[in-house]
């Protein structure tokens, strides 16, 4: 193995030559001669970064076309956002989405303002508290909390299932409606067919 060291730029080419094949390794930044093994190409410093290609979706456009390589990486100046080319989907996709805004209005939870989930139905039973939504954290007055984080995920849609009062995600989570329930007599049953959530006497909500 043979190294070379400029060390103005503080890179290193490290070169193998074995019976069957030649190899190379480039680092930049510090200790340029600590190579991880298993990088082809490696970057260290404490004070420095790295800064990729940034241009706007005109000028993305304009440079690659539907035969860009997969796995393209840049940054979208006109959506503040990194992109990589999915050569499948012959499409730029967002390197992360977005966690949809979650807002509380007269006992009804508004996604995005575009999806509503009305609590109404739910209450009809309970002492009359008002409603507090702090982040994801449905909170009632006298006590009682709900996390509704789960139901705002940046993943895919997901099953749920009804157990008592308990939804059920998909990929494991959970959320516990029983702090919107008082403990009088007045108790419903509580139901869930597809995505539609019923109370025994009247009242749904689709989730």
């Amino acid at each position: 193995m043979k190294t070379f060291v400029l060390p103005s730029k503080k890179i290193a080419l490290l070169f193998f030559i074995t019976p069957f094949s030649i190899g190379a390794q480039i680092k930049m930044g510090e200790h340029p001669l600590e190579i991880n093994p298993n990088a082809i190409f490696e970057i260290e410093s404490r004070n420095q970064g790295v800064l990729l290609s940034r241009m706007t979706s005109s000028e993305r456009d304009i440079a690659f076309n539907k035969e860009a390589p997969n796995g393209l990486l840049i940054f979208n100046l006109t959506h503040n956002r990194f992109e990589f080319f999915d050569a499948f989907k012959k499409a730029w996709i967002p390197l992360l989405t977005q966690i949809p805004k979650l807002s509380f209005q007269n006992n009804q939870l508004i996604f995005e303002e575009s999806t509503v989930l009305d609590l109404n139905p739910y209450l009809d039973n309970t002492d009359a508290q008002q409603l507090h939504l702090e982040g994801s954290i449905l909170r009632l007055d006298h006590g009682g909390t709900v996390d509704l984080s789960r139901l705002i995920s940046n993943t895919e849609h997901q099953q749920l299932r009804l157990e008592d009062t308990t939804l059920i995600l998909e990929n494991g989570g959970s959320v516990d409606l029983s702090p919107l329930f008082s403990v009088s007599k007045d108790e419903q049953k509580l139901s869930l067919t597809n995505s539609i959530l019923s109370l025994e006497r009247g009242g749904s909500v689709d989730l």
